[in-house]
């Protein structure tokens, strides 16, 4: 596997890490964004097989990125912002976008932004998030609650707490070095940052995607885990309306 090259880019007036691989190489480019407790660097076992530029930026609250206490710069609106000004600095006219889980939901927001340059999009694991007011509403005090958890218990209790969830628990099978570069990085996040993150662009809080799904006119690969029933559901359901 090849370590990307990492540098940090103010963007949006935020400190922003990016990994970045195969710099100079032909290929239409991909921005890749990474899911919640992630990084960049999470792309890494991906990129040998990729054979093109890859640019993946850390989340605000993760990685390298700053993880400020004010909640502001963790909404979706101001995260796609920050996404906007790195198309701007470091993409081309015409690129792919990747977003897996957290990351999916944040490329469903970018793309009808900047989809005169998307060459094809490719959608991992993503919710287009809740319809129901009401379920919406349950998603968001769970979210809240554990941020507020997060908070006061800290790292370490995350890191039990999140390992134990069944859908993550299936990463115990994700090969070495792979696995344990996962793991450290998780480790390496900082509680604000994550309770930011999920205060501020959960599922609990974001805007559903479904109604502007059929503006996005762009070849779209939809991919979810095949032990994942519910995700498998939600990217069918996405397919019928994608136009491409």
């Amino acid at each position: 596997m090849r370590p990307p090259e990492h540098e940090t880019l103010t963007l949006a007036g935020l400190s922003v890490q990016v990994a970045r691989w195969g710099c100079g190489e032909d290929g239409c480019p991909i921005l890749a964004l990474h899911g919640f407790t992630g990084c960049g660097a999470d792309f890494m076992p991906l990129v040998s097989g990729l054979k093109r530029p890859v640019i993946a930026p850390d989340f605000i609250g993760h990685g390298g990125t700053d993880a400020p206490d004010d909640i502001e710069p963790y909404r979706m609106e101001a995260v796609v912002e920050q996404l906007e000004a790195l198309v701007e600095e470091c993409l081309p006219d015409r690129f792919m976008l990747l977003g897996y889980s957290m990351g999916g939901r944040a490329a469903l927001h970018l793309a009808p932004r900047i989809l005169d340059r998307l060459e094809a999009m490719v959608l991992v694991g993503t919710h287009p998030g809740i319809e129901d007011e009401r379920w919406r509403g349950h998603r968001y005090t769970g979210d809240d609650e554990l941020a507020a958890r997060i908070l006061r218990r800290g790292m370490e209790w995350f890191q039990g707490y999140w390992a134990s969830n069944p859908i993550i628990a299936t990463q115990d099978r994700i090969p070495e070095p792979a696995r344990s570069a996962m793991i450290e990085s998780r480790a390496r996040n900082r509680p604000q940052g994550l309770a930011g993150s999920l205060r501020g662009m959960g599922l609990g809080v974001m805007t559903p995607t479904l109604d502007h799904l059929e503006a996005l006119d762009v070849p779209t690969l939809l991919l979810v885990g095949a032990e994942d029933e519910k995700y498998a559901e939600l990217a069918m359901t996405m397919a019928e309306i994608l136009p491409r």
